[in-house]
């Protein structure tokens, strides 16, 4: 009598008994409620088979068992049907309400999911349904999951979870060493979801810090950080769950070991590998490594020189991943090694594109050789990264083979905000733009700024310049923006930075004068017309843009 009248009536306090019920369970706070098991009488489950339950009543509580679940096996179980039925899961036991490994718990509906970590042990997973109201159907399913891999600083796009109460697993690709810290985010997507991190084993989330899982990310929304030091003893796989809070799509998962690392590809580590070298007026070839700031460098096939001004990445041992891109008629055979957002001039496109778009076949921007036809590209791991910034973006690397930019690409970090600009200008030219201040601080105030050892400069972790820092971060503000803030945010931005590229050019730093004014413009004119479409649209709904995922 005091489990089938008492127990309902503690968890339908207030009308939103099961959220309040979560909420106590996600601040860790131990409720004084019953902890008698749930009934014994149980239906066997077939994995992957709908099992379903007719004609039920409000108070209602069926118990399900899924036998023989191998060790280290995952177990996702969802349910659909009409009224409103919880349901709560455990390894080895029925669940009680104070001893769980996974419940869905959200009011109003019976849509539930419920995510079991790994095994320990070959066990059974028992399920428990409680109707809040009464029912005509409800299916449950039980499934076993993979794990999913996570390449080492490579965001894994287009994540999603569309039932409340799924836990989905992940696990990084390489071990995270001794000494070494980790951090994983995510980022972009809507709904809601946290972040649990644990090493050596999948995160518990229903147990307390410390014990079920390292570290936790449990802010609104689905933008989520966690950072962790390093194991102390032995080399440690990173294992993460990320908990459907509400159903989310579009989300972008990465974790980074050391914190900083990242594969071909992401917006702000934009690089050449330590290998690669430059023609250092006075000093003839010269590698990345031992390359200064006020070094004059070759930027075109004409002889010209200019001068470094900064370097937007400079780290001598943090492990990359770059592009291999080997050349036709290279005569020592020397591959160019840039990271994928690196930005390249390939002959036929007009503005230069990301290196991970390049094709075997693609000719290459020629530099004081004959042209060159890409013949293979491969990828390739090694310590250093290096982005030397010259006045006009561009520098001649590898023995005069090839004319590359200095910039990056980071239509992969916020794909939205590029994509307009791009209506406008290139990313070549939104770089050089962003970079104008930083340019002028350098040549105009004090060049001891600049310097690649300064800690004001550069970041310690990552080695990349603070000022890039900031402008990545400033984009993937605006891309969690609604259309309208969006214009007037871009608007802002150029409208200052239009300013800046002026006065450079009245100096007379490294563009004509024309150029510098016809740009302001170009881009007043250009963003006041896109802020005009918006404001003519108020009742355009945020946008949510998958990444496009690159090789």
């Amino acid at each position: 009598m005091f489990k089938s009248v008492c127990f309902p009536l503690l968890l339908l306090l207030t009308g939103t008994a099961a959220r309040q019920l979560r909420r106590n369970f996600e601040q860790r706070v131990v409720p004084r409620q019953l902890q008698q098991p749930f009934p014994r009488s149980t239906t066997a489950l077939q994995e992957g088979v709908v099992t379903t339950v007719l004609n039920g009543n409000s108070f209602d509580e069926s118990t399900f068992v899924l036998a023989n679940v191998p060790a280290g096996q995952r177990v996702t179980c969802k349910m659909t049907g009409d009224g409103n039925v919880n349901m709560a899961g455990r390894y080895g036991a029925e669940p009680t309400n104070l001893n769980y490994d996974c419940i869905g718990y959200i009011a109003g509906t019976s849509e539930e999911g419920c995510g079991f970590y790994a095994a320990k042990e070959e066990t059974s997973v028992f399920i428990t349904t409680y109707a809040f109201s009464n029912f005509e159907r409800i299916d449950l399913t039980c499934s076993y999951v993979d794990v999913v891999e996570l390449e080492n600083g490579n965001g894994l796009t287009g994540q999603a979870s569309p039932t409340p109460g799924f836990t989905t697993f992940y696990k990084l690709d390489t071990p995270v060493k001794v000494g070494e810290n980790v951090s994983c985010s995510l980022l972009g997507g809507n709904g809601n979801a946290n972040l649990y991190l644990k090493y050596g084993s999948d995160p518990e989330i229903f147990r307390r810090a410390g014990d079920g899982f390292d570290c936790e990310s449990r802010a609104a929304g689905s933008n989520e950080e966690c950072t962790l030091d390093g194991p102390t003893e032995n080399d440690a796989d990173l294992h993460v769950a990320i908990d459907t809070m509400a159903a989310y799509d579009n989300l972008t998962v990465t974790c980074a070991s050391p914190i900083g690392y990242a594969s071909a590809g992401r917006g702000e580590d934009g690089c050449f590998s330590a290998d690669t070298t430059v023609t250092v007026k006075g000093k003839g070839t010269v590698p990345m490594t031992d390359l200064q700031v006020g070094d004059l460098v070759m930027t075109t096939t004409t002889n010209s020189y200019e001068p470094i001004y900064a370097f937007g990445h400079f780290h001598k041992t943090l492990p990359m991943e770059y592009l291999q891109i080997r050349l036709e008629g290279v005569s020592n055979q020397k591959p160019l090694e840039v990271t994928g957002n690196h930005l390249l001039f390939v002959q036929g496109r007009t503005d230069p594109v990301a290196a991970d778009s390049i094709q075997v076949g693609d000719v290459l921007s020629k530099g004081q050789q004959q042209e060159h036809v890409v013949t293979s590209i491969t990828t390739v791991t090694k310590a250093g990264a290096y982005l030397p910034l010259t006045p006009s973006g561009t520098i001649l690397v590898n023995d005069g083979t090839v004319v590359a930019s200095t910039y990056v690409s980071i239509a992969k970090d916020a794909p939205v905000i590029v994509q307009a600009f791009l209506k406008i200008l290139s990313e070549q030219s939104l770089f050089h733009a962003w970079m104008a201040p930083t340019r002028m601080l350098c040549q105009y105030v004090s060049n001891s700024y600049c310097q690649s050892t300064s800690p004001t400069t550069i970041n310690a972790d990552d080695g990349i310049l603070t000022w890039l820092h900031a402008g990545l971060a400033l984009a993937k503000f605006g891309e969690q923006q609604v259309p309208n803030v969006q214009a007037v945010g871009m608007l802002l931005a150029l409208t200052l930075l239009a300013v800046f590229v002026s006065l450079e050019a009245m100096i007379g730093l490294t563009l004509g004068t024309w150029y510098g004014l016809l740009l302001s413009v170009v881009c007043i004119s250009g963003l006041a017309s896109s802020a005009k479409a918006s404001y003519k649209n108020p009742s355009r709904q945020k946008r949510t843009v998958t990444p496009k995922k690159l090789d």
